[in-house]
C-alpha cells in the first residue's frame, strides 16, 4: 500500500508538473497563433508595383515576424522538453508526442515560409533589372553620339574624353545585367550582353580615331572613319526585355 501511495503521489507530481510546461508551451503557442495572423495578411498584402526597394522593406517586416514566431516556438519545444514523461500515464505521452508534432509541422512550414518570401524579393528585384540596365546604357549612348558629334567638328580631344566617361554607364548597365542572371539562371542575357560589348568595344577605337584627327594623320583617320560610322549606326539603342 506504501509503495502505490508514494507511486500515486510520484505521478500525481508528474502530471501538475506536465501541466505547468504544457500551459507554459500553449502559452507561446497562442502568441505565435497572433503573429500568424499578421504574417497572413502581410504576405497577401505584398505589392511587387511598390518596386524592389520598397517590397524588401515589406518583406523584411514580414521576415522579422517569422523570427519572432520561429524564437516563440522554440520556446514551446523546450518547454515540453522539461516534462518527465515516463513518469506521465500513456496517454499524456500520446499527447505532448501530438504538440511535438504539430511544433514540427508549424516550423517547417515558417522555414517554408521564408523560403517563399526570399524567392518574392528575388522576383521583385528582377522586376527592376530592365529599368535599372536602361538607365545607365541609355545615357552612356547618348554620351558616345555627342563625342562623334564633337569628332566631326574637330574637337578630338574633347571628343576622345567625352567617349571616356561613357565606360562607368555601361560598367553599371552590365552590372545590373550580371545580377540578372544570378536571379533568373535560366533566362538568355546574350543580346543585351552583345549590345553592351559593343559600345565598350567601339569606345577604344573611336579614341584612337580621334588620336588619328589630333596627329593630323588624315590618311589613316579617313580609313578608321569609314570603318566606324557603320559601327557607330549598328549601336543597340534599347536593351530591354520582356
Amino acid at each position: 500500500g506504501i509503495v502505490l501511495l508514494v507511486q500515486s503521489s510520484s505521478e500525481s507530481q508528474a502530471v501538475e508538473e506536465a501541466d505547468k510546461y504544457v500551459a507554459e508551451a500553449l502559452g507561446y503557442i497562442d502568441e505565435v497563433d497572433e503573429i500568424e495572423d499578421d504574417l497572413i495578411e502581410e504576405t497577401q498584402d505584398l505589392d511587387f508595383s511598390v518596386g524592389a526597394e520598397q517590397f524588401q522593406v515589406q518583406v523584411d517586416s514580414i521576415q522579422d515576424q517569422l523570427e519572432t514566431a520561429t524564437t516563440k516556438l522554440d520556446a514551446a519545444a523546450s518547454s515540453l522538453q522539461k516534462i518527465d514523461r515516463p513518469s506521465l500515464p500513456d496517454w499524456w505521452d500520446t499527447y505532448i508526442a501530438l504538440l511535438d508534432q504539430a511544433y514540427d509541422e508549424k516550423r517547417q512550414t515558417y522555414e517554408e515560409w521564408d523560403e517563399f518570401i526570399t524567392r518574392m524579393a528575388e522576383m521583385a528585384e528582377f522586376t527592376d533589372v530592365p529599368r535599372a540596365m536602361v538607365q545607365p546604357y541609355t545615357p552612356a549612348l547618348a554620351i558616345v553620339a555627342q563625342a562623334m558629334a564633337q569628332h566631326d567638328a574637330a574637337h578630338y580631344a574633347s571628343a576622345k574624353n567625352a567617349a571616356n566617361t561613357a565606360l562607368p554607364q555601361l560598367a553599371e548597365a552590365r552590372q545590373h545585367m550580371n545580377r540578372a542572371s544570378q536571379l533568373e539562371p535560366g533566362i538568355d542575357l546574350s543580346q543585351v550582353s552583345a549590345a553592351i560589348t559593343q559600345v565598350e568595344t567601339f569606345i577604344p577605337d573611336f579614341q584612337t580615331l580621334c588620336d588619328l584627327g589630333n596627329a593630323g594623320m588624315w590618311a589613316e583617320h579617313n580609313a578608321l572613319v569609314d570603318q566606324l560610322r557603320p559601327r557607330f549606326n549598328s549601336l543597340q539603342r534599347d536593351i530591354s526585355f520582356d
